[in-house]
């Protein structure tokens, strides 16, 4: 394995020894070997180094994304893409397309449509029969807890014009009763459990190419929630030698029994594939307005609405009981400030044996907490594992669904930490874009770039994190969720050689010229995965003994 010289550049080590300037990193057999001035970094390594010129920008961990849909983000970009798209027309062309290129009976499948800024005639399983009669297809929303089908997926799913709502799902319907296209959460789970899944070799090779476009944004680990054949894809894709990201997998609630009876308990692995929490929801999304609310959504008053819970408080705590009591974690999907408290109530109660099994219980995306429930994040020590993408992208749907005195407890990052929770970056890609530099610029600001002119308000200002604070999410924040902080997140003697090296300095970047920041490499296990052509690279022989 090549010896890597890393010089020249910003080094933010994440570790007590802080960000040094000017300083070189020592990289040998996949490990972190020294951190300090060049010409002691380089005494360090043998007669053979590649010397890698950061030329001042940063140097950093390779990021983790604490949530990314792996395998849905390697088919997204083969599929059709509605991302962006606002009425019917548009959308029906690029099904249209999609569906000349495939045989009769094959499924059409994409996704990326948001309602919430849909103009015009709405989505209808009638108007995607027009241009996919002989095709099921199915499309998922942006934030994948509703899809829009035709006629072929409704009765392939089982949706005829008789059937019933599910516990916990939601099947649109017309004035006569009838399935409009549109289902959501465990409806659509319905849906997609009918797809016919890609073939194995097509798969891997999606995958093979989206840790690619991962390395190219310096990711070297993920967290993927995902079921047993994405599972047992990337065992294959480790046991082969081509997986290159350190992978931390969150199995399904539904395999919890399966878990149980095999005795798998979290951490079981390695530092390439390991078991990581088991994966549980309890509400919808925002988007979707299915997140579980303690008040009615704003103009829902009259009705009473609060959004849908995808599992009773006594099944949530039965489960929590089963997977803490067998040595396994919990990562549990809650987006409303119900949500919220119903997942903390379940954690409660198994606060002492979690830690005194090492268990690092998780709540996802942690959108809406209310101010009374913060504190016990830090209590029960419970990850807040969250999507700084989000904020910016959801700003407008909070106040329009939730009101202005709730938007000011979303997305409260700073609040939470404060209250003494660990905070874990990731992005729900493909939701959003799992670009890890987005994430610490809306980590920064509450803003994306695109938004840099629109006002803060009062409470948007609090929320912002430091730059420090926003790398931490995306490495020791990260790392410590998996339970990896001894070998990963910072650069450190002894740890895995996964770094990141940017364009720029961040210390000294203007937020307002952050859209020129790039990464330049990417180095994981000890080797470089990504470089851009201005990249000084070069090899250092030194002659004699």
């Amino acid at each position: 394995m090549q010896e890597i010289l890393i010089v020249n550049g910003r080094v933010h080590t994440m570790s007590p020894l802080g960000t040094l300037p000017g300083a070189a990193v020592a990289l040998r057999a996949g490990r972190v070997v020294g951190v300090g001035p060049e010409e002691a970094m380089r005494r360090l390594l043998g007669r053979s180094v590649l010397r890698v010129d950061a030329q001042g920008g940063s140097v950093l961990p390779g990021f983790t994304d604490a949530h990314i849909h792996l395998t849905a983000f390697a088919q997204r970009a083969h599929q059709v893409d509605l991302r962006g798209v606002r009425h019917l027309t548009e959308a029906l062309e690029r099904v249209r397309a999609q569906v000349a290129e495939l045989p009769p009976g094959a499924w059409v499948l994409g996704g990326g449509f948001d309602l919430n800024g849909w103009t015009g005639e709405a989505p209808t399983a009638a108007a995607l029969d027009q241009v996919a009669p002989e095709h099921p297809v199915a499309l998922g929303s942006k934030d994948g807890h509703q899809v829009w089908v035709n006629s072929l997926a409704l009765q392939q799913a089982g949706f005829g014009d008789g059937a019933g709502d599910l516990p916990g799902g939601v099947v649109e319907r017309d004035a006569a009763g009838r399935p409009t296209g549109i289902l959501k959460e465990r409806a659509a789970e319905r849906v997609w459990a009918a797809v016919q899944e890609p073939e194995p070799a097509v798969l891997r090779e999606l995958v093979l190419r989206a840790q690619e476009r991962l390395h190219a944004l310096g990711i070297t680990g993920v967290h993927v929630p995902e079921g047993a054949g994405a599972f047992r894809l990337l065992q294959s894709l480790a046991q082969a030698g081509e997986l290159a990201l350190r992978v931390t997998f969150m199995l399904p609630v539904q395999l919890l029994e399966a878990a149980v009876q095999l005795g798998l308990q979290d951490g079981f692995g390695n530092d390439l594939l390991r078991l990581g929490p088991l994966k549980i929801f309890s509400d919808g999304t925002l988007g979707a307005q299915t997140a579980a609310m303690l008040e009615p959504y704003v103009g829902r008053e009259a009705d009473g609405y609060r959004g849908v819970v995808t599992i009773e408080p006594e099944e949530l705590h039965e489960v929590v009981a089963q997977a803490t009591q067998a040595g396994l974690a919990v990562a549990i999907h809650a987006i409303g400030d119900r949500a919220n408290r119903m997942a903390l109530d379940a954690l409660e109660p198994w606060v002492f044996q979690s830690r005194r099994r090492g268990l690092r219980h998780r709540i996802e995306h942690a959108q809406l907490v209310d101010p009374k429930d913060r504190v016990r994040f830090g209590q029960l020590g419970v990850v807040a594992s969250v999507q700084p993408i989000h904020g910016p992208y959801d700003r407008e749907l909070v106040r329009r669904h939730w009101g202005p005195e709730r938007a000011q407890w979303a997305h409260a990052w700073r609040s939470l930490r404060a209250a003494g929770a660990r905070l874990a970056f990731g992005s729900d890609a493909p939701v959003e874009s799992p670009d890890p530099l987005l994430g610490v610029y809306a980590a920064l600001t509450r803003r994306l770039p695109h938004q840099a002119d629109e006002p803060l308000e009062a409470h948007e200002a609090r929320e912002r994190l430091t730059l420090h604070e926003a790398l931490e999410g995306y490495t020791t924040g990260a790392a410590y969720a998996s339970g990896e902080e001894r070998v990963k997140g910072s650069l450190e003697p002894g740890k895995v050689a996964d770094l990141v090296i940017l364009s720029h300095d961040l210390v000294r970047l203007p937020l307002e010229a952050w859209g020129e920041l790039h990464v330049r490499g990417t180095v994981w296990n000890g080797r470089m995965v990504h470089q851009t052509p201005d990249l000084p690279v070069e090899m250092d022989v030194r002659v004699g003994s």
